[in-house]
């Protein structure tokens, strides 16, 4: 056989199988470095998989939720925030309420009722508030809690102590309320006749 038709025809053999490699590649549905994941949702998609934080991620659940290394990771959505020690943190009472021991309060009797004012002056000294010695006052149809100025969230702690009705904090007007002299107090108690405050 001549030689020259001999390298021909191995050549037409090479490129057949060649062609055949070619040809199978076309038609390979496979698609290589590829993954394919599926998310709760039932919906699925191909791409590269994540690798920049070197950590699993599970899929969203729609629970808003997601685990890192066995984690709960929290979705922002609120909670009860702590200290470090674990304890909450409770914030005051009543924006600008003093210490009560900084805080002289004067009660007067105008309900009538004997011993009235001492009693309430007790439950206020049991809070720890600083008492001038009861008096008596003109008889009065309701409760107020008389304040000077800057003393009103005080004001409202006292009447709260001694039960005294809504809307009783008013501010200490210019003249002696009732006839009564405040004598320094930061805070003046008129008693009246609707009701004697008890402790609370």
């Amino acid at each position: 056989m001549n030689p020259s038709a001999s390298r021909g025809a191995i050549l037409v053999v090479i490129g057949l199988v060649v062609g055949a490699l070619v040809l199978g590649q076309a038609f390979d549905d496979s698609v290589p470095n590829a993954t394919v994941t599926v998310d709760t949702g039932g919906t699925a998609e191909t791409g590269d998989t994540d690798t920049d934080s070197g950590t699993d991620e599970s899929a969203d659940d729609g629970g808003g939720e997601s685990t890192d290394g066995g984690d709960v990771v929290d979705d922002g959505t609120g909670g009860t925030e702590t200290d470090p020690d674990g304890t909450e943190t409770t914030p005051p009472l009543t924006p600008g309420e003093r210490d009560p021991a900084e805080v002289k309060v004067l009660v007067a009797n105008g309900a009538q009722v004997n011993g009235a004012a001492g009693q309430a002056a007790g439950s206020l000294a049991a809070a720890n508030y600083t008492t001038l010695s009861p008096t008596n006052a003109e008889v009065q149809e309701v409760t107020l809690v008389y304040y000077e100025a800057t003393y009103e969230a005080d004001a409202a702690a006292v009447a709260r102590i001694l039960n005294a009705p809504p809307g009783s904090v008013v501010a200490l007007p210019a003249t002696n309320p009732a006839g009564v002299d405040p004598r320094g107090a930061n805070i003046v108690v008129i008693l009246g006749q609707d009701e004697v405050p008890q402790p609370g």
